[in-house]
């Protein structure tokens, strides 16, 4: 990451503010019109998913008059547009770099990394967020265990050609998967955490689920 070029607060306009904006509404836009979307359409829809945003106010924003996003806007226009809120923070595949802080520019796929808790970009956080990583983990693991299960069941269904050695190998398959469900959920707890819900068919030996 190249280093911040300092600004005054009491002499330098607060211009990264307004530049980070800047990008988001280009995304905005960008999506906007890749699937079609009027700035009315985008309104409405954000009328209906009960946080209004005129089209006035999508009108300044994607214009640069308006300087400024806030965090219920940038959700319930990243769901508007069905997109994830971080393709509207970072415009992937279209700019080689981000200025994430005053003055410090950063690789968008570096940005990315940074924005789902993969790494930081800063001296004191170099390592991933463990939090964030334990739940994108034991979410993977719970959709693992699914597809196992599910894959088993539809070979000894006959519903699925396959062997008892394939369902057998399905089986043990899902085993460990809910085995390190049951380890990722242990170090969460650990850690003052409450573990996210399971399927309930997914039965796990621990005190509280």
């Amino acid at each position: 990451m190249e280093q911040p070029e300092s600004e005054d607060p009491l002499t330098d306009p607060p211009t990264w503010g307004p530049r980070l904006v800047a990008v988001i509404a280009g995304e905005v836009r960008r999506h906007r019109k890749a699937q079609g979307m009027s700035a009315q359409r985008l309104a409405d829809r954000c009328t209906e998913l009960g946080w209004p945003i005129p089209r006035s106010v999508l009108a300044n924003l994607e214009s640069g008059y308006r300087e400024t996003i806030t965090v219920p806007e940038l959700f319930t226009l990243a769901q508007a547009l069905g997109v994830p809120p971080i393709r509207l923070l970072i415009p992937l595949g279209h700019v080689e770099k981000v200025e994430i802080l005053p003055g410090a520019h950063m690789l968008t796929t570096d940005a990315m990394h940074w924005l789902r808790g993969e790494g930081s970009p800063f001296v004191d956080f170099e390592t991933d967020d463990p939090t964030v990583a334990d739940f994108v983990t034991h979410h993977a693991e719970v959709s693992r265990w699914s597809w196992a299960v599910d894959l088993a069941a539809s070979i000894r269904a006959g519903e699925m050609e396959g062997t008892e050695q394939d369902a057998e190998r399905h089986e043990a398959e899902a085993d460990r998967a809910r085995q390190h469900i049951q380890r990722i959920r242990h170090t969460m707890r650990e850690r003052g955490l409450t573990p996210p819900p399971v399927p309930p068919r997914l039965r796990l030996e621990e005190a509280r689920s």
